[in-house]
């Protein structure tokens, strides 16, 4: 039966037929050319030109929907008119005489026919019919006419939208279809293998026979073919792998693994996908071809190349592992380059790659490698949850092993699972090694991993062992070996493949045996790039040894490019960098042939150039002297005026330096902002001490961010990772923000409540959702972030928080009566995980403690605590409180109207305790508390921020000018967000470069790498700082009331502390306690140091027996030892040093390890005479008195040495003495405060003596250490009142402070410029003022 087509059906026909002939004349034609084309395509099929009349045309017309008027069958009757009376008209020739005469009236502006069009083409759906049937190209030309008729160009929109949707989900199911066929692919080679053994009658073999002395773990180091049976964990990534091997066997790309440092790629390819494809996973044939298994090295090409003609055959397969190597060992771009296409032209063969991802952007860089990269790539992740177990579970049972009952969670905490580092696998794999060597009988136990010191420590632990077990020439070989496998790649270390020739692998052998070093033939190598980071002695030589490793990179480099140019002498060295080689050449005997002869070349050319330069010198020197005699006259005149003005031009520069300056210190409370701008500005004048010290105290300025520039929030809160701010108003609207930035992230959120009476945001703890809460009947929101998509809707009403877990949103229920129920839901399903009963009805504030026991509860008229695990009510706050939070420790603080913040906690059975400040008397209601107990308090005046503790005030919080309506502190308690009525919301970055604690602070210590602070306040906890970051990294405990009196790091990273009860603990490099040294119960202990090499300890020991009273001649004339010295390695005794008729104050080693040196004090028997003072010198090793130099006037306070061992300077009187080591000479004096020295220190980099005094209203200053010019004077939000430390690359100086925080300033200009910038960057933009001119 024959179907006849409708008139539409007919009209999208000719409309497809056009637009896929039409093709590339598209982009010659205008938009309304084509409209017109599109609409007479339409038209012509069913209405021809033989109707003639306009009516009859209208009449067809009508076919196709209502027009509405007749412009459109006008315009086809004068084209039949046009045509005449021709007899035959072919559909294509009227199609043109139609779009002819469309164009000539669209183009005249003819605007009801254009509405006709349109409307046409809208009726049927000629836009999405052309757009469909179009190329990519003709597609776009479409849309562009489209653009110019309005409802066109929404049809268009509208259909473009439905083609990209279509397209995306082909391109899925194209997706799934691809892996299901890969999946195939490994399912049929495995069946294929499977028939052929059974075809060739293979036997299944037993499995080999457990052998418990073979560890089934490899430690730092990867698995290999060899280990094949223990490598557990990555099957299906194995047989992913292996389907792509089969694409590429079939034409597909090469296979790029890509997964960053430590995730296993290696271990992956070599002992999962190898055994694999010679186990038949691609097929007998494939089985059988041989394997090239390299890593590039410095040589990549020649390598290549040489095993590729040694294998006499195309079918291979080549794993390159560590494809990182092209850009840390080959020097050569070249090199790099025709290796990478000799890869990409290695068909038949198959081609792996794996690369750290880290490396990535090198790569993408590589023209060959770009295409690999695309359809090639697979990344490797973490190990998901059941997998991570078998790989810790099944290589045990393999080897005939039994793990015992709570090693495997222990395990998986310590690594931080299910969410751990990707790259910390080696670190897991080394803790399981060293428990398997302290296995009981057949059973890894869990007191046998606690004795490897847990997965983070297990490394140090057993490289430290190797080390400590050498004697002093084998430990300065192994620094020296270890070194050499290290190179530097964007200032970062990485490992480097060595060769015995230049590494001494004999000396490296207990590190090979414990798999921490790998030897190949004729290489030797660190097994991971994770003994470099956790072995704190290793850190700390590379940090030590950095020159002398580009030294060696750059001599290297050079030596091979000089040799690859035919050794032209234009590349030798010369000068400096001649010197330099040739000084650390001298030193080092791994200097390849090559290198020597680089050396040597570039000595004799540098020789020939200084004679030629000397005979050029003689000419000159006469030519000189002629024109001398004639310009002296002439030139004396004009030098004078010049030199006068550069003079009158200085000075300006250094007034206008020193205006800035000040105005930038007056500023710095009041306008912060103003401040930062005035320290640049005075820098970018003139480099004058006044500058300096401006740019040292603005970045401790209170900058403030403006988020948007509308007033009245209502609530505010800050996502996990600080990154997020939410900004909720009291009409439901929410917006989020970048705190960064400073922009607004996506679509402004709105709370489906229809009252929408927003009060509360709350992010959940993992950072997933934003919850709102409002108050209204289900008025609790769930919002997913950053995407901004409403989840779900709660029946719940008023203020919202957060289980600590992240499981449960925590509100007041709205479903149930009577009022006063609390419920968590699950956020994902919204089904309620619990409920507790309150006394009160309806929460406006919320807060749960931080582990999750109790819940405060506050509403209009009254506030209580409960217990979240039975609801029994703790404490009935009040009914003026309004705002509550807690603190770590589970202190609850509450903040009321015009009252008082009040403390809350269970060991004092929750008596309210009242945080008073004198000052200001009575606060507002708004409160926000960090982790350490500080309440953040709004009060009720503009601009007044509170900090309190039940300590007592910190400093308050300045940068925000009116009164608060909502305060969230981020989780590390350095970004404060704040809403008010009558501004908009602000950001206020606390803390930066100071280092909260809960009293004043006392003692601090740099380790060797600078990567760690240890500080002591008057608790006793030891507090282990990053000072890069500003942030916590870990706290030492210490039994007992006090903090510590000294404290010091020795250079393998291990760290003392004394106490007053007259304990010295000594804590190895990953803070676990090595031992405990006790010296008389009459004697105090002060300062401790560690001698350079780390061999010897020393305490500083003064009598303070409370039960006996002596003066102060007594005391110094008792029998007592001044200092004691012990053995650091064994803490035995080494010897007491008695300082006769003085009191020990402190002690220093002198770097180069020769001598100790000790202040002492001598009281004289005229209480009315000022103290004097001494500085005893001890030669090393053997601590005998060298000689004393008596110092009568005034008491020493504290010494510090100069870096190359030479001074030491005294923090004695208002000035301080510097003294020449050798025979304790008086040289010169330094600086001058107001009041006596207490604190002195000296940089390492041998430039800057920092000086400072006990005094309120003393401050820091820096002094040249040559000159004793002043540098700068170094101020902070409160004064100095702690120890000085300078970090040791000299970059940061730290100094307690009276307002119980250390505090951290950045000595070199350009960075503090840079970081004073990147404060003024996002507060710029609603200031309307540009960025000073020193800001890039």
């Amino acid at each position: 039966m024959k179907i006849t087509a409708t008139p539409v059906e007919k009209s999208r026909a000719a409309i497809r037929s056009w637009a896929r002939t039409v093709g590339s004349g598209l982009r010659r034609a205008g938009p309304y050319s084509i409209v017109a084309f599109l609409a007479a395509s339409a038209v012509a099929p069913v209405a021809g030109a033989a109707l003639g009349a306009s009516t009859e045309y209208a009449a067809a017309l009508g076919q196709l929907g209502g027009m509405g008027s007749n412009y459109l069958s006008d315009a086809l009757a004068s084209a039949a008119g046009r045509l005449g009376d021709r007899s035959v008209v072919s559909q294509e020739e009227w199609r043109e005489a139609v779009a002819g005469e469309l164009l000539a009236r669209l183009e005249a502006g003819d605007v009801a026919l254009r509405e006709e069009v349109a409307g046409l083409l809208t009726a049927i759906d000629a836009v999405d019919v052309a757009l469909r049937a179009a190329d990519e190209q003709g597609r776009a030309e479409l849309a562009a006419a489209f653009g110019s008729l309005d409802v066109l160009a929404r049809e268009a929109s509208r259909s473009l939208a439905q083609i990209g949707h279509q397209l995306a989900e082909q391109a899925r199911e194209q997706r799934l279809q691809t892996d299901m066929l890969r999946q195939s692919l490994v399912v049929t080679a495995r069946i294929q293998q499977d028939l052929t053994d059974r075809q060739a009658g293979v036997r299944v073999t037993a499995v080999p026979p457990a052998d418990m002395d073979v560890s089934p773990y490899p430690g730092l180091a990867s698995f290999d073919a060899l280990e094949a049976r223990f490598f557990r964990g990555r099957e299906t990534l194995v047989d992913e792998l292996l389907g792509r091997l089969s694409e590429q066997l079939v034409g597909g790309p090469p296979l790029v693994v890509v997964g960053v440092s430590g995730v296993g790629k290696s271990s992956l390819l070599r002992a999962g996908v190898w055994p694999a494809v010679a186990n038949n996973g691609l097929g007998k044939e494939v089985a059988g071809w041989p394997w090239l298994v390299m890593t590039p090295g410095a040589n990549p090409l020649a390598e290549y190349t040489g095993r590729v003609g040694a294998l006499e055959t195309d079918r291979f397969v080549i794993l390159v592992d560590q494809f990182e190597e092209i850009f840390t060992q080959c020097t050569d771009p070249a090199e790099r380059a025709a290796f990478v296409e000799a890869l990409a032209a290695s068909r038949p063969a198959l081609l792996i790659v794996a690369v750290r991802a880290d490396f990535y952007p090198q790569c993408t860089e590589l023209a060959p490698m770009v295409p690999m990269l695309g359809a090639g790539q697979v990344v490797v992740g973490p190990l998901g949850g059941e997998d991570l177990r078998r790989a810790i579970r099944e290589p045990a049972t393999e080897a005939g092993l039994a793990i015992e009952p709570g090693l495997e969670e222990l395990l998986l905490t310590d690594l931080g699972a299910p969410d751990y580092p990707p790259g910390a696998l080696p670190l897991l794999g080394h803790a399981l090694r060293a428990t398997w060597e302290r296995r009981e009988g057949a059973t890894m136990t869990v007191n046998g991993y606690r004795r490897t010191g847990s997965i983070r420590r297990a490394v140090a632990e057993t490289a430290e062992r190797i080390y400590l077990d050498l004697n002093d020439a084998a430990r300065t070989a192994m620094r020296a070996a270890l070194l050499s496998l290290v190179t530097v790649v964007d200032d970062r270390p990485v490992r480097r493949r060595s060769t015995p020739l230049e590494t001494d692998a004999v000396v490296l052998r207990p590190m090979i045996e414990a798999r921490l070093v790998t030897t190949g033939e004729g290489t030797v190598e660190i097994s991971h790039e994770a003994l470099l980071t956790g072995w704190p002695r290793l850190a700390g030589w590379l940090v030590e040894a950095r020159e002398e490793i580009l030294l060696r990179q750059w001599l290297a480099q050079a030596a091979a490019e000089w040799s690859a140019t035919g050794e032209d002498p234009d590349a030798l060295y010369r000068g400096a960098r001649l010197a330099a080689a040739r000084e650390w050449a001298a030193d080092h005997g791994e200097v390849s042939p090559l290198q020597r002869r680089f050396l040597a070349a570039s000595e004799v050319a540098a020789q020939a150039q200084e004679l030629a330069q000397q005979r050029s010198n003689r000419r000159l020197r006469q030519l000189v002297a002629g024109l001398a005699a004639a310009l002296v006259l002439v030139g004396v005149g004009g030098l004078v005026v010049w030199r006068q003005r550069v003079q009158a031009d200085l000075e300006r520069r250094y007034a206008t330096s020193r205006q800035y300056a000040a105005q930038s210190r007056a500023e710095f409370l009041a306008e912060p902002d103003r401040s930062v701008r005035d320290a640049l500005r005075a820098w970018q004048a003139a480099d004058t001490a006044e500058a300096r010290g401006a740019l040292l105290f603005a970045q401790h300025a209170v900058v403030s961010g403006q988020l948007g520039s509308e007033p009245g929030a209502v609530a505010v809160a800050v996502s996990p990772d600080a990154r997020l701010v939410a900004v909720g108003f009291a009409d439901g609207r929410v917006q989020l923000w970048d705190s960064v930035t400073q922009r607004q992230v996506g679509r402004e959120l709105r709370h489906p409540a229809e009252e929408r009476l927003l009060l509360s945001l709350s992010f959940s703890p993992d950072g997933r959702y934003l919850a709102g809460g409002a108050a209204a009947v289900d008025g609790v929101a769930i919002w997913d972030v950053p995407g901004g998509s409403l989840r779900r809707r709660l029946p719940g009403i008023g203020a919202v928080a957060w289980l600590p877990d992240a499981s449960a949103v925590v509100a007041s229920r709205s479903d149930v009566t009577p009022a006063g129920s609390v419920a968590a839901w699950d956020p994902a399903t919204g089904h309620v995980l619990g409920s507790i009963r309150t006394g009160v009805p309806g929460a406006v504030r919320l807060a749960v403690s931080q582990d999750g026991k109790y819940l405060a509860v506050v509403g209009t008229d009254n506030a209580e605590v409960v217990r979240r695990a039975d609801g029994r009510r703790l404490a009935t706050l009040g009914s003026t409180v309004r705002s509550v939070g807690f603190a770590a420790d589970g202190t609850l603080f509450g903040g009321a109207t015009n009252e008082p913040v009040r403390a809350w906690r269970a060991a004092t059975g929750w008596r309210p305790e009242t945080l008073d400040d004198s000052e200001f008397g009575e606060l507002g209601a708004v409160v926000a508390v960090t982790r350490d107990g500080t309440a953040i308090v709004g009060g009720n005046e503009p601009g007044e921020i509170l900090a309190l503790t039940l300590g007592g005030p910190r400093q308050p919080v300045r940068g925000f000018s009116s009164v608060p309506s909502d305060l969230a502190l981020s989780p590390d308690d350095r970004l404060l967000a704040i809403t008010s009525a009558s501004a908009p919301p602000q950001l206020i970055r606390l803390g930066t470069d100071q280092l909260p604690h809960p009293q004043i602070i006392g003692y601090l210590a740099f380790d060797a790498t600078g990567q760690q602070l240890a500080t002591g306040s008057a608790d006793p906890v030891i507090r282990i700082w990053d000072p890069r970051t500003s942030s916590l990294r870990d706290t030492i405990t210490v039994p007992g009331d006090g903090g510590p009196l000294g404290l010091a790091y020795a250079p393998d990273g291990s760290l003392a502390a004394t106490f007053a009860d007259g304990r010295i603990l000594i804590y190895d490099p990953v803070h676990r306690l090595r031992g405990t040294l006790r010296i008389d119960p009459t004697l105090y202990p002060g300062d401790v140091r560690f001698s350079p090499d780390g061999s010897l300890l020393t305490v500083v020991t003064n009598f303070r027996n409370p039960d006996v009273k002596y003066s102060a001649q007594e005391e110094q004339e008792r029998d007592d030892p001044d200092v004691q010295v012990w053995d650091a390695r064994t803490l035995r005794p080494r010897a007491s040093l008695k300082l006769p008729e003085h009191v020990s104050i402190a002690e220093e080693f002198t770097p180069d390890g020769r001598y100790l040196l000790v202040a002492s004090n001598h009281s004289p028997a005229d209480h009315s005479q000022p103290q004097d003072a001494a500085i005893w010198r001890y030669r090393l090793p053997e601590l005998t008195l060298v000689d004393r130099r008596d110092l009568p006037g005034s008491p020493v306070n504290e010494i510090a040495v100069s870096p190359d061992s030479a001074f030491v300077a005294l923090a004695r009187g208002k000035k301080a003495p510097v003294l020449r080591v050798d025979g304790l000479n008086p040289v010169r004096t330094i600086g001058e405060h107001p009041v006596p020295l207490s604190r002195v220190a000296w940089s390492p980099d041998s430039r800057t003596v920092a000086t400072a005094t006990d005094n309120d209203n003393d401050i820091v200053r820096l002094w040249q250490a040559d000159t004793g010019n002043l540098i700068a004077e170094v101020r902070a939000n409160s004064n100095q009142n702690g120890q000085l430390e300078f970090s040791p690359d000299s970059g940061t100086l730290a100094a307690g402070a009276n307002d119980w925080t250390v505090t951290l300033w950045h000595l070199d200009p350009d960075q503090a410029v840079r970081r004073l910038c990147d404060m003024l960057i996002p507060a710029s933009r609603y200031g309307g003022q540009s960025l000073p001119g020193s800001c890039p």
